[in-house]
């Protein structure tokens, strides 16, 4: 079993992460970064816990409308007192 990542390590890949979901590089540097500090086969078992989480997603039911506006608007409102 390989030990676990160390915090370098560790704040490397939540800041490619980050870099990633902000536009800052693209999905094949993201790759790189990942694959070189989890490994190909390590990539291949998250990417197919991510296909059965979407295939469970999918069949849990029809989606429903979402107001992100109101969503925004409820998280800024202060809680009652």
């Amino acid at each position: 079993m390989p030990k676990p990542p160390g915090r370098l390590t560790t704040a490397l890949l939540e800041t490619a992460g980050h870099m990633r979901r902000v536009g800052a590089t693209d999905a094949a540097t993201h790759a790189r970064i990942t694959r070189r500090h989890f490994g190909d086969k390590a990539i291949a078992e998250r990417e197919a816990k991510l296909r059965v989480a979407l295939v469970q997603g999918e069949d849990s039911g029809a989606s429903i409308p979402f107001d992100f506006d109101a969503f925004l608007a409820r998280k800024k409102t202060p809680p009652p007192q």
